[in-house]
Order: structure tokens, then C-alpha cells, then sequence
């Protein structure tokens, strides 16, 4: 079970290394702002470029125009003053005329200059109507001119602003997705993390208390060992004197009196039972005969005896108790006996 520490101590490395990969991807993140940066600086110089280029057609037609009103002006001015001296030059011919005919204060001499002036008259009005139509056709293509630069930026902003709102709809969107994979990434990184340190702490606390287990039982089973070891050596000595009872009490045989009455020999056999029958290792302190390792020669291993080596030369039975081979064939044989 996690407690809070491997709790608290997981957070802490598992958002220390998503932060890592947020850190490690953020250049990703701050180049495509940058890319951002640089199409709308781009898009804003065009627009500027365009506009600028739009107000120097406008200005040229401007211009143009203003140029076209002088001469329409001059022209009507130029004709109006040529009709004018063409009236005093044919005012003066027909009175020179009228003079050298001798008619000079006869009424025809004013009615030839009337006619002459009623003549210019009308053409002055021609010319004056014509500078009124040129310079009414004028205002009318100024008029054009000054709307379809008008529209002509409006076309332009409208261009403008639309691609500018797909571009940044465009690079918002690249940038939503690029964060999320980011997140995920860091996310995956802080799940595997977090789990696996659980597991990790998990599993050296397990380990701690299989090894504090095996030590502990290994601890039980030397004590217990040795006991039992002690107890062969007190019911061996015992057995040729008079005839009295042993006692003693193992922590986990419980009671083991032994009364050596009853007894002919050594209680190897009993002890041997006894340790099989609650799964300890007998390993070499019970009595019975035994074998040094100079004559192990033939000494072969056939299986296991509870925990130990069971080792056999010729036709007995024997485990190894240090350097020292104890025999036991007949207890060997009785368990054999009963399967």
C-alpha cells in the first residue's frame, strides 16, 4: 500500500519530468509564434504596399484630371479671345468697307455690324457651352475616379482583413494541436512516472520484508537448530547412565521429555521424524553414526533430505554435517517404509 511520502515523492518526480518535456518542446511552441509573427508582418507590409500603390494611381488621376479642367479653361478662354479679335477685324473691314463706298453713316452700316456681333455672340455661347460640357464630363470621371479608389480600399481591407483572420485561425489552430500533443506527451510522461516510482517503492518494500522474513526464519531456524542439536547430545550422553528422564522445551517442538527408560539407543530417529514432520532442515546435529570426509569418496548425491542433500555410498544414506557425513540409512528407510 502507498503511503503518503511515495505518494508525495511520485508527484514530485512525475512533474518533474513532464515539465521536462513541456521545457524541451517549448522551442517548438515559440517557432511556430514566431512563423505567426512573421506572415502577419508580411501580410501588413503587402496591405501597406498595395494602398501605397493605390493612392499614387489615385493621385495621377487627380492630377490628370486637374490638367485636363486648365486646358478645357485655356481652350475656351483661347477661342472665345479669337472670336473676339475675328469680330473687331470684321468690324473694321466693313467699316472701311462702308467708308469706301460712301455709305458710311447709312443705316446698313449698323446693321452689318450687328450681324457681326450677333455672329460672335453666338459662337462665344458655342464655345462657353462647350467648356461647360468638357468641364462637366470632368466632374464626372473625378467623381468615378474618387469612388473607385474608394472601393479599391475597400476591396483592399476586406482582402486584408480576411487573410488575416484565416491566418491566424490557421496558426491558432497548428498551435492548439502542437500544445495538446505537447500535453499528452507530458501527461503519458507523468502517468508512467508516477506509476511506475509507486511500483518501484512498492516493490523494495516487499523485497525488505521478504528479506526481513528469510532472515527472521532462518534466525527461528538456527535457534530452533541448535536446540533440537543440544537436546540429540543430551539424550546421547544420557543413555548409558541410570535410568532418568530428560526434559526441556522447545520454542517451537514445544515439550521434549525423553524418558531414556524406554530408551535403548540414540534418539536420532525421533529427532530426525520429529524435524521432518513440522518442514525444518535437519542438518548434521543429531546422533547416530557418522562419516568423516576422508572416506566420502563414494559418496554420491540421490536427492534431498527436507532442505538438504541427500547423499548415498553403497547401500546407506547419509547428509552432510559440515565436514562430516552423518548416517541415516535407518531413517532414510523407515520414511520409505511409509510412502
Amino acid at each position: 500500500m502507498a503511503t503518503a511520502d511515495w505518494i508525495k515523492e511520485a508527484e514530485e518526480q512525475a512533474k518533474k519530468y513532464s515539465d521536462s518535456i513541456k521545457a524541451s518542446n517549448q522551442y517548438l511552441i515559440d517557432q511556430l509564434n514566431q512563423a505567426k509573427n512573421n506572415t502577419l508582418a508580411q501580410l501588413e507590409q503587402e496591405q501597406a504596399n498595395a494602398l501605397e500603390k493605390l493612392q499614387k494611381q489615385q493621385d495621377n488621376a487627380i492630377y490628370n484630371l486637374n490638367l485636363q479642367k486648365s486646358g478645357i479653361n485655356q481652350t475656351a478662354n483661347d477661342n472665345a479671345q479669337q472670336l473676339n479679335i475675328n469680330r473687331l477685324l470684321n468690324l473694321k473691314d466693313n467699316q472701311y468697307a462702308m467708308n469706301r463706298a460712301g455709305l458710311g453713316t447709312q443705316g446698313l452700316v449698323g446693321s452689318q455690324v450687328n450681324s457681326i456681333n450677333n455672329a460672335y455672340g453666338k459662337d462665344l455661347t458655342s464655345v462657353l457651352n462647350q467648356r461647360t460640357k468638357d468641364l462637366n464630363n470632368l466632374a464626372l470621371q473625378l467623381n468615378n475616379t474618387n469612388l473607385g479608389y474608394d472601393t479599391s480600399r475597400i476591396d483592399l481591407g476586406n482582402t486584408y482583413n480576411t487573410n488575416r483572420y484565416n491566418l491566424l485561425n490557421q496558426y491558432d489552430s497548428n498551435l492548439a494541436n502542437l500544445q495538446r500533443e505537447i500535453d499528452n506527451q507530458a501527461l503519458n510522461q507523468y502517468n508512467n512516472i508516477y506509476n511506475n516510482y509507486l511500483t518501484m517503492k512498492q516493490n523494495e518494500a516487499e523485497l525488505a520484508l521478504k528479506q526481513a522474513a528469510q532472515e527472521e526464519a532462518k534466525r527461528e531456524w538456527e535457534a530452533e537448530f541448535e536446540y533440537a542439536k543440544q537436546q540429540a547430545k543430551k539424550s546421547g550422553s544420557s543413555g548409558s547412565g541410570g535410568a532418568r528422564k530428560t526434559t526441556g522445551t522447545s520454542p517451537v517442538f514445544g515439550d521434549t521429555s525423553v524418558d531414556n527408560n524406554k530408551q535403548t539407543k540414540t534418539t536420532a530417529t525421533n529427532l530426525t521424524d520429529l524435524l521432518l514432520d513440522v518442514g525444518k532442515t535437519l542438518t548434521n546435529a543429531v546422533g547416530g553414526s557418522s562419516k568423516s570426509n576422508n572416506s566420502n569418496n563414494n559418496m554420491q548425491v540421490v536427492g534431498m533430505w527436507g532442505a538438504l542433500p541427500l547423499y548415498k555410498s553403497g547401500s546407506k544414506y547419509y547428509i552432510r554435517d559440515g565436514n562430516t557425513y552423518v548416517d541415516i540409512t535407518k531413517e532414510y528407510n523407515k520414511k520409505a517404509s511409509k510412502k
